[in-house]
């Protein structure tokens, strides 16, 4: 009979480790070959969202300076302030773009959407690997299935690898976060959720849940306070930034200086949960409709519940409170006509803990048809979305989409 529960696995020398590291190598490098053949390297296509993340960070490598005003006719969320103009992506997303200018910088003589996009295919494909990495932890032996589960049949795929989101580099940061949790890391934990602050503030809600969750399983402020401080620091961090830039410590300042872009704090309670609803179940944004392994997969956790450790327990609730929190301060929509964005980080959160409830139920011939069917249909829809589908005004207000031509 095949074991039921979940356990915590220890790394050793033993040879099937080896072959377990080996697979994930293998699993992450191909998943590398499929992201670079898909994404978006050029101008075309790039939306004004990963504009505002490339311009800034290609200028501080080359310039030495954030300050666009040679750009300020593109449609690249820059803002004019009394210093200039400057994009309103987060300080985080433009240091990360950054990094990969300074990476490219001997093989580039002006500025091009190549290496920002680079940076959006490591980090996304690093992230599917630290989530097969975490699963196998808890004792899903699937060696490279994961790295298919997360890194293709969601949208880890065909958003945050396409190009420079923030969605590629804050859940890399999650997902290494969660990985340190199975090692009581948490001074780790919380530093590398700081960075995932930088890069994308509401994840804030994320680290918050893991630490007092933490804190009261076990009955003592210690986790709270690790990964508390570091995350504080951060969210600090991003508002001195947003005070120096936009002249205001509002989190939300960098909206507010292009006019908004946020949800109106007026909308009912009842329009407050059809979001929440849109988001979890609609089949344009749904992420249960897109990517609906993860309902195996909570059926399959809830069974072995009692066998998780007490960090596991939090990372669904943590995923899903963010979401919805998400929803009542940003568009469902993320201005896709269909898909999702914003749920990416919640996804990568709880894919460990769901990829290793699928795995304790493969003996059960019920929930492994249900895994590959699930699985599959979240696979052709993403395939759908890449190679199918010819979108245009992604990240606007008015995004299309045609299948086939139609």
């Amino acid at each position: 009979m095949e074991n039921s529960e979940y356990r915590l696995v220890a790394s050793g020398g033993s040879e099937r480790p080896r072959q377990s590291r080996i697979a994930l190598v293998v699993g992450v490098t191909a998943l590398l070959f499929v992201y670079a053949a898909t994404a978006t390297w050029t101008s075309d296509g790039q939306t004004r969202d990963t504009r505002g993340a490339a311009l800034p960070g290609w200028n501080l490598v080359e310039n030495g300076s954030l300050e666009l005003s040679e750009f300020s006719s593109l449609d690249a969320w820059l803002v004019e302030t009394d210093d200039g103009w400057f994009s309103n992506r987060s300080p985080g997303l433009i240091a990360v773009a950054s990094v990969g200018y300074l990476l490219t910088a001997p093989f580039t003589d002006s500025f091009s959407y190549w290496p920002s996009t680079m940076m959006a295919i490591l980090m996304s494909a690093a992230a599917a690997g630290l989530v097969a990495a975490t699963a196998k932890r808890l004792g899903g032996e699937w060696s490279h299935w994961p790295i298919v589960i997360v890194g293709l049949a969601s949208s880890v795929w065909s958003i945050a690898a396409d190009q420079l989101w923030p969605h590629g580099p804050a859940a890399m940061f999650l997902a290494l976060g969660v990985w340190g949790l199975t090692t009581d890391r948490n001074w780790l934990v919380g530093a590398v959720f700081g960075l995932a602050v930088l890069v994308r503030p509401p994840v804030a809600v994320i680290a918050f849940v893991i630490g007092v969750g933490l804190s009261l399983y076990r009955r003592d402020a210690k986790p709270l306070f690790q990964i508390g401080v570091p995350t504080s620091v951060a969210a600090v961090a991003y508002l001195f930034y947003n005070w120096l830039i936009f002249g205001s410590l509002s989190p939300t300042a960098a909206y507010e200086a292009v006019g908004g872009g946020l949800r109106s704090g007026t909308d009912t309670l009842q329009s407050s949960l059809a979001n929440v609803l849109v988001a979890f179940a609609s089949p344009r944004y749904g992420v249960l409709v897109w990517t609906p392994w993860i309902i195996v997969g909570m059926v399959a956790t809830s069974r072995a519940w009692k066998s998780l450790p007490d960090w596991a327990r939090i990372l669904a609730p943590a995923a899903i409170i963010y979401l919805m929190v998400h929803v009542q301060i940003n568009r469902v929509s993320g201005g896709l006509p269909y898909n999702y964005r914003y749920a990416i980080e919640a996804v990568v959160v709880a894919a460990p803990v769901l990829i290793a409830g699928l795995w304790t139920k493969r003996g059960d011939g019920l929930f492994k048809t249900a895994t590959v069917i699930t699985v599959l249909t979240a696979l052709t829809l993403q395939i759908a979305f890449v190679f199918v589908s010819e979108c245009t005004g992604i990240g606007t207000a008015t995004p299309k989409c045609g299948l086939f031509g139609l």
